[in-house]
């Protein structure tokens, strides 16, 4: 221990130091008391002198061999824990609940839908289209299910944090992002395609008669671009993943002689590949592979890639970026989004007023004592408030995040998003279009 005397001793393992030997990093006593409980400390485990300093706590770098320091403070979701993916009961169980509802209401609407066929075309065209509808809330129904099941595995383990990279870095959550993805797309496609149709045939003035296969080839073109716009994401191109991937980090820093800190920082990786290899390279896959084959040690180059479904360990897409890159792909997509928004919305509110106008003229050649049938508009109101509430919170955020860029989305955006907003329209659309 330290040598200086300030005349204050304490006596263990049946020798005596001096109070300026306490918390000087250097273990004197057998069972290190005079280096635990110091200020200014971290200590990975109770009653041990394994420690850090506090400003390595939360830097993406594992200092502690249990990986605490990455974990008991640091801050992985309002609804996420060190040891819970789902740490909230609530959420948890809304999720249960909404998804397991999601799954029963649209296979019942589903099997409903397809075992019913109307006489009239106009009914066998909504019945393909809904029956896509139904299709697309089940598999987010699905997703809700998994993702359950994922926060039950990670329940038992009891160390969610110790996983949080390597589980949204993994295939499994990219299978689950691409299904949130394809889903909720796919949804709002189909409810925008149902909204144009029953347009036509409502405000035709002459007999309308469009063909079932252009509804069907216009669904399958659907299906299949939404698949491969769901897909794309998880190509492992440079080029790719340049514009959707979340993060890198190097798995073994603190081994690495050039990078010390994660995530990876592009720039500084390529000033470090120039200065060392007397050459540029813009491709960041060239330049590690040019470390790696240089290195005594490749471990020091291992690195674990989060892709775009993996910004947050509910594996959904990570549309708030904000890098230069992934700008004309988000405006591309949110204009896609609020473009189907206006559609359903205008398309709706000129049935609801030609429904007014037929009610009114009714009324007119009826007799007072003859009951009105049920009017549909007030459930039309629903269906388009409800893709509303849905849609609009998530373009306006992915907006302010966009130019916003001193700060970054929080995990919070991701979580209600995923399991509110999208899970919660998704039960309710099976209520909507039942008929």
């Amino acid at each position: 221990g330290g040598s200086g005397n300030n005349g204050i001793q304490f006596l263990c393992s049946e020798k005596v130091f001096y109070m300026d030997q306490v918390c000087d990093e250097n273990i004197d006593c057998d069972d290190g008391q005079d280096e635990i409980g110091c200020p200014g400390r971290f200590y990975c485990h109770d009653n041990t002198t394994e420690w850090v300093e506090n400003s390595k706590l939360c830097d993406n770098v594992k200092d502690c061999s249990n990986g605490a320091d990455e974990c008991e403070s640091c801050y992985l979701g309002e609804f996420s824990s060190s040891n819970f993916l789902i740490s909230s009961k609530i959420i948890f169980y809304l999720t249960l609940v909404t998804g397991l509802s999601s799954v029963i209401l649209n296979t019942k609407q589903g099997y409903e839908c397809y075992a019913l066929v109307p006489s009239r075309q106009s009914g066998k065209l909504d019945r393909i289209v809904r029956l896509q509808i139904f299709l697309y809330d089940f598999l987010m129904g699905m997703y809700q299910c998994s993702l359950v099941a994922a926060s039950i595995i990670f329940q038992y383990r009891g160390d969610y944090c110790n996983f949080d990279q390597e589980w949204r870095s993994s295939i499994y959550c990219s299978l689950l992002g691409i299904l949130f993805n394809f889903s909720s797309a796919g949804s709002l496609l189909s409810i925008a395609l149902m909204s144009v149709i029953r347009c036509i045939y409502c405000l035709s003035s002459i007999a309308v008669h469009i063909k079932t296969s252009i509804i069907n080839i216009t669904s399958g073109i659907i299906f299949i671009l939404n698949f491969v716009h769901s897909v794309i994401p998880v190509i492992p191109s440079s080029s790719v993943q340049n514009i959707f991937r979340t993060e890198i980090f190097f798995t073994y820093i603190k081994e690495n002689p050039f990078i010390h800190s994660n995530p990876l920082n592009q720039e500084e990786l390529r000033i470090a590949h120039k200065n060392y290899f007397s050459y540029s390279h813009g491709d960041l896959y060239h330049i590690l592979s040019d470390f790696k084959a240089t290195a005594s040690d490749n471990k020091a180059w291992h690195t674990t890639e989060i892709s775009y479904y993996g910004s947050s360990g509910l594996c959904v897409h990570n549309i708030f970026k904000t890098h230069a890159s992934f700008t004309f792909y988000k405006f591309s997509y949110l204009s896609l989004i609020l473009a189907l928004i206006f559609i359903v919305a205008v398309m709706y509110v000129a049935i609801i007023v030609k429904i007014k106008k037929s009610e009114e003229k009714m009324n007119e050649h009826s007799q007072q004592n003859v009951k009105a049938p049920p009017s549909p508009k007030a459930k039309i109101v629903w269906m388009i408030g409800s893709q509303l509430l849905c849609w609009i919170p998530f373009i306006a955020l992915a907006m302010y995040y966009t130019w916003n860029y001193e700060n970054s989305a929080p995990r919070v955006t991701y979580e209600i998003f995923a399991l509110v907003l999208i899970p919660i329209n998704s039960l309710l659309n099976p209520i909507f279009y039942s008929n």
